[in-house]
């Protein structure tokens, strides 16, 4: 599925691929060319943005329901990781 190049929101889909989609904030742009660190570091600026925040709370909200979300691409293993995070950093406002 890497390589769709899609500006199509798909809730489904976390395609970390650079270029892969230009709607998906775990989609580093195409020129993209850090490692894991800078990645989580763009997820980072991109959490603050709030052009990105309706598709980031979309997938936090799907993954949080233990909804079907693919993670493809070099940073899967890293927008799990902050996913899995945000998850949890909503619960306990939830319950805080």
């Amino acid at each position: 599925m890497t390589g769709y190049r899609s500006n199509q929101f798909r809730p489904d889909l976390v395609d970390t691929s650079p270029g892969a989609s230009a709607l998906c904030p775990f989609s580093p742009p195409p020129d993209f060319e850090g490692d894991g660190q800078g990645y989580i570091e763009l997820l980072r600026r991109r959490y603050k943005d709030i052009s990105h925040k309706r598709y980031l709370q979309d997938r936090i909200a799907r993954f949080d329901r233990g909804e079907e979300v693919n993670i493809i691409g070099p940073f899967a293993v890293e927008a799990a990781k902050v996913l899995g995070l945000l998850v949890s950093n909503q619960n306990l406002k939830k319950t805080g």
